[in-house]
């Protein structure tokens, strides 16, 4: 679920491709190796992890207020 939303799935509706989940795949893999390079422990991950996915959710709304909000 996570890579998902990071690859910018929508959660209310669950809208989104194979290729966004796929991307978001590959971003949380390589963020979660370089913290591995960094020496941070499972609740360091989980931390990084967790504030991720709640960017990624922050920007879908944000852009989907932007987009709604336009033209009078």
């Amino acid at each position: 679920m996570a890579a998902a939303v990071i690859g910018g799935v929508a959660l209310t509706g669950g809208e989104g491709t194979i290729a966004q989940t796929a991307v978001g795949s590959v971003l949380l893999a390589v963020l979660l190796v370089w913290m591995l390079e960094l020496g941070a422990g499972a609740g360091g991950q989980l931390a990084v992890e967790g504030a991720v996915i709640l960017l990624a959710v922050w920007l879908q709304r944000r852009g989907t207020r932007q987009t709604t909000s336009g033209g009078g």
